[in-house]
């Protein structure tokens, strides 16, 4: 008996849902029309707006660097002021780098010196030389003179033959120093006259370091005055006079306002739909109320990982007019995205999809079949307009999140069923719960191929 009775309790409700599903169907065919939303097929650009999040940068920021090290003596300029190109930013004690200019100098004038007595030795060195040669070549010449009439013998001859030998190979020695010292080749005529001695002395290794050294102490002396690498605004200077500063230290960052830009990140999966020159809504909590438009200046050429996010930086540079934004402020932008050109499309709700359920929407991509409810006219009822509902079948294309191109199935002007669809089947007679377009503009007919 109790289970009879469970049995009972547990059909009487499946029945009255069958009867009321039966009921509602054979209404919706028959009875009351059954309230929807429509939209009219319309022809136009296949368009989204594609979101990407980052903060607003100077291109032309320049940091400032400190090459010394030391303490600083002087602040001229504030942040927030605004500074030409060489203006004076910051100036730093200067003894320790004067000394060492000093230094320097006196290590360039001992070497100059050092090697201009090395070049006078050198020259001396292979006139002796040469000196030494021509008497042991006349010696040589008289001892042969001596052989002939047996005046000399003949070890003599030799002898003097052996000295005019060596007094040569010492001549050659003396001569290719100093070619070598002057950086002359082997076969030049050695340098007698010392009014080049400075080029030669000038090209010597030890001088070239011995100016290096000078060159670099001057400049290390003129940057302890440290000025502005370009016009813009002293955004970053936070050292006061007797301030210690670490060789290489940032000192201060120049930036021009005038030249703001945008750079968001964007999920690599958008970045496709974007292109150079596209325009772009852009957003930031430090301008609240005050939107800001752009277009699309770069895309950079890689993805790169931002935490678990694999992105791609996009610039958009700013219209002008309006309040300049602040580098570092965050903000958001929204780039709109055209997919397509002129094509027919309908909202994504209308698609009832192959299933034949109401929101399985097809696959983005040409040649997706698909169907929607298109609404015809079917006449006045109490004075409003009634249609009926008949599915068609279509092919989509590309789609937007809100809107799907339609590639054959519609026309132009149809009515198709946009909210609602879970309530309809084919057949069902139908009102519109939005406006629709007038009457001499609604008479959709049947959907086009």
């Amino acid at each position: 008996m109790k289970k009879t009775q469970m049995l009972f309790l547990f059909a009487v409700p499946v029945a009255v849902s069958v009867v009321c599903l039966f009921a509602m169907g054979s209404v919706a065919r028959n009875g009351a029309p059954v309230s929807v939303d429509l939209a009219a097929v319309s022809r136009g650009p296949l368009e989204e707006r594609v979101s990407g999040a980052g903060c607003f940068v100077s291109p032309g920021a320049r940091t400032v660097f400190f090459e010394n090290g030391g303490a600083v003596l002087r602040v001229p300029v504030r942040e927030g002021d605004r500074v030409r190109k060489g203006e004076v930013l910051l100036e730093f004690e200067t003894r320790d780098c004067e000394e060492a200019l000093l230094r320097a100098s006196i290590g360039r004038r001992e070497t100059a010196s050092a090697l201009r007595l090395k070049l006078a030795d050198l020259r001396a060195a292979w006139v002796r030389a040469e000196l030494a040669r021509k008497q042991a070549e006349r010696t040589f010449e008289g001892t042969q003179g001596l052989l002939a009439v047996q005046g000399a013998t003949v070890q003599a001859s030799l002898d003097s033959r052996d000295a005019l030998a060596s007094r040569q190979l010492d001549l050659d020695a003396a001569r290719g120093e100093l070619l070598a010292f002057c950086g002359l080749p082997a076969g030049a005529e050695p340098p007698a006259d010392p009014s080049l001695d400075g080029e030669y002395i000038a090209r010597d290794p030890g001088m070239e370091e011995a100016e290096l050294g000078w060159a670099a102490a001057k400049r290390a002396l003129g940057s302890c005055t440290v000025r502005s690498p370009s016009d813009g605004v002293v955004t970053a200077l936070a050292l006061s006079p007797g301030d210690r500063v670490q060789a290489g230290a940032a000192v201060a960052r120049i930036e021009d306002l005038s030249t703001v830009v945008a750079e968001v990140n964007m999920d690599e999966v958008d970045v496709g739909k974007v292109e150079p020159g596209a325009p772009a809504e852009i957003a930031s909590d430090s301008m609240i109320g005050q939107p800001l438009s752009g277009r699309v200046e770069r895309i950079a050429p890689a993805v790169q990982t931002v935490g678990s996010a694999r992105v791609v930086k996009v610039t958009l540079k700013l219209e002008k007019g309006g309040l300049a934004p602040l580098p570092g402020a965050s903000c958001t932008a929204r780039i709109l995205s055209r997919l397509r050109g002129e094509v027919l499309k309908i909202p994504a709700s209308s698609l009832v999809g192959s299933g034949g359920n109401p929101g399985t929407f097809p696959e983005n991509g040409a040649g997706t079949a698909a169907s929607v409810f298109v609404a015809t006219e079917a006449g006045l009822e109490a004075g409003r307009r009634v249609f009926v509902a008949r599915r068609v079948g279509v092919v989509t294309g590309a789609s937007t999140i809100n809107e799907y191109e339609v590639v054959s199935g519609l026309r132009e002007g149809d009515l198709v069923v946009a909210g609602g669809l879970d309530s309809i089947r084919d057949g069902s007679r139908i009102l519109p719960r939005n406006p629709v377009l007038p009457a001499e503009s609604s008479g959709v007919g049947e959907a086009g191929p």
